[in-house]
């Protein structure tokens, strides 16, 4: 039923996409790669911002008010850690409308999967000529340099080594240059839809440029390294809030966590020190 309402929701033939399904962690719902994604962004750019502003809302409204017998007693930890209570939902929900508009609704709409198909056919074929220009460039040359290597042999009288030439480039389609893991790319997984009650409410075009960009994140090791660690820190930070901090419900305790761990791992992984 969600499906209809986006393009992220829409269940796959895993039929149709078999290199996609070869994937690590892939899964029938490309959209779920990419709503993941966008929400541990959304995590590590509003949790910052709330530390930021509890920072500033301690320092420049809650202590100034206090009488000076109080500012000892309070502390910037009650203001600043629980800040990722309230930012860390926030985030996963701006990721997540984030990728449900631009990523479904706009990049996959059927006339933004037409226009990036022509341009992807368009920079294949420009790359397949300048290639065929140096093969061409390349075969003259290779020509006037085995000319001048049978020279010795016709004065040798038939009694010297026959020399060896390089070979050439070889020859190539334009279907070699394409994109690797572009729209065009994906939709030549299979010769044709083995299912097309999967394509009734989004064209196979649609479909292709949601699995290429599944596709492209699942093959990016940067986004493999970084989503492993912040899911590894994240789970670290949820058990440490949960064990430690005796003040909020479970869920707020649990975003507190889930933020403090993914902003960590924003950190290690922009410095790449888990390499």
């Amino acid at each position: 039923m969600f499906h209809r309402l986006s393009i992220m929701f829409y269940k796959l033939d895993p039929r149709d996409y078999p290199e996609y399904m070869r994937c690590q962690r892939s899964t029938e719902q490309p959209g779920t790669v990419l709503m993941e994604s966008r929400a541990m962004q959304g995590i590590r750019y509003t949790v910052p911002i709330g530390y930021l502003l509890s920072i500033l809302y301690f320092y420049c409204y809650h202590r100034p008010r206090l009488c000076f017998a109080d500012r000892e007693l309070a502390k910037l930890h009650h203001y600043f850690y629980p800040s990722a209570g309230y930012s860390t939902p926030i985030g996963i929900v701006a990721g997540v409308i984030y990728a449900c508009y631009y990523d479904g609704y706009r990049d996959c709409s059927d006339q933004s999967a037409l226009r990036a198909i022509e341009q992807e056919r368009a920079r294949a074929m420009e790359a397949w000529g300048q290639y065929e220009e140096r093969r061409k460039e390349r075969g003259k040359s290779e020509r006037w340099g085995a000319l001048y290597a049978l020279l010795p042999s016709v004065f040798a009288f038939g009694d010297s080594k026959s020399s060896q030439v390089a070979a050439g480039l070889p020859e190539k389609s334009y279907e070699d240059f394409i994109e690797p893991y572009g729209i065009l790319s994906v939709g030549q997984q299979t010769a044709a839809p083995h299912d097309p009650s999967f394509y009734e409410h989004y064209s196979k075009h649609q479909v292709d440029a949601l699995v290429s960009r599944a596709m492209k994140l699942r093959k990016s090791s940067e986004e493999e390294r970084w989503l492993h660690t912040a899911g590894r820190l994240g789970s670290y930070g949820i058990v440490g809030m949960l064990l430690t901090w005796n003040s909020g419900r479970m869920f707020f305790r649990l975003f507190m966590g889930l933020g403090l761990g993914v902003v960590c791992a924003g950190v290690i992984s922009g410095t790449k020190m888990d390499t």
